[in-house]
């Protein structure tokens, strides 16, 4: 098939992430991507997305999701950008060790 380059803007709601996945499947079928990888894709973009809507953001309404995607009939990329809360994994304190059950 062909080359597809395209992008969508999300609202912050968790039924962008069914609009994310109908037009994902659009996308790749444009460009004739396999079925496996397209599934794999799905799962990840979902994940994504459902836990940026979730928890980025006290005021979903004015939250932002835009996912920009790259397929063709074997490769698949999807950069994922949102307006929602900074955070670093590595920022926080580390948790303290468990050293017994009965802790």
């Amino acid at each position: 098939m062909s080359l597809v380059q395209a992008t969508i803007e999300l609202p912050g709601q968790l039924d962008s992430v069914s609009l994310l996945d109908a037009w994902l499947r659009d996308q790749t079928t444009r460009a004739g991507t396999n079925a496996a990888v397209v599934g794999d894709m799905r799962l990840c973009l979902a994940e994504v997305v459902t836990n940026i809507v979730s928890y980025g953001s006290a005021a979903p309404e004015s939250l932002r999701v835009t996912v920009r995607l790259t397929a063709d009939a074997s490769h698949i990329a999807a950069e994922i950008e949102d307006n929602s809360f900074r955070f670093n994994p590595l920022a926080r304190p580390a948790a303290e060790k468990i050293t017994s059950l009965a802790d």
